[in-house]
């Protein structure tokens, strides 16, 4: 890949906003005849770095993984 439009967040639930970004890092993406990433995590970073203030997730990790499988044109990265 020699460029990419990324974005990077923890998208849980996968919410109207959250479609939003991703709809306009597709747009960018194509308009520059680049790949368009999504970067997400498991677990979540506060899970690792601060369990005590680790929200309650809306999705476990395999429901995000679906719903994500349905946005074909992202590539998805899980940072582990």
């Amino acid at each position: 890949m020699s460029g990419a439009v990324v974005t990077v967040g923890t998208f849980d639930g996968l919410h109207r906003g959250h479609l939003r970004v991703l709809a306009e890092v597709v747009r960018r993406a194509r308009e520059r005849s680049l790949a368009s990433v999504l970067v997400t995590f498991d677990p979540h970073p506060l899970e690792v770095v601060n369990p005590a203030a680790c929200p309650k997730l809306l999705t476990l990790p395999e429901e995000k993984q679906e719903l994500l499988a349905g946005l074909p044109q992202l590539v998805v990265e899980i940072l582990q």
